[in-house]
């Protein structure tokens, strides 16, 4: 979480431009970095502009500590900031929860609201520490 100019938390995020005109959004924050053909592996994965997508992520510290540790839903403690990939139209209609784990808040509220969640079995972030 970071914050802007008013004080407010916000999150950090980054346009993706998967499929010409089809734009998705992936959150990060300071500690986390794309890994390596994370893009590449994006642009071939994420081909429905409607589908909210999860991919992992992994500890630089620690590359066997993956997370989502499981596939099939989106569960707290098991989902950080930068698994998602997001449809820009449907970015806004969910809130991230002001509070350690709310990142599933948001995520698990935006399911709601997209046609689909599909894990992705391929790592795009690598956390710092």
């Amino acid at each position: 979480m970071n914050a802007d100019l008013s004080g407010e938390p916000r999150k950090l995020g980054s346009l993706l431009y998967l499929l010409g005109i089809k734009c998705r959004i992936s959150w990060g924050n300071m500690s986390s970095h794309k890994s390596k053909g994370s893009f590449e592996k994006l642009r071939n994965s994420c081909t429905d502009p409607d589908v909210l997508y999860i991919a992992k992520m992994f500890r630089a510290d620690a590359p066997e500590a993956i997370i989502p540790k499981q596939n099939k839903r989106i569960i707290a403690g098991d989902i950080g900031t930068p698994n998602g990939i997001v449809p820009f139209h449907s970015a806004g209609k969910a809130e991230w929860g002001m509070r350690y784990g709310g990142d599933y808040d948001y995520y698990n509220n935006l399911s709601k609201s997209v046609k689909d969640v599909v894990f992705l079995d391929i790592s795009i972030y690598k956390i710092i520490r």
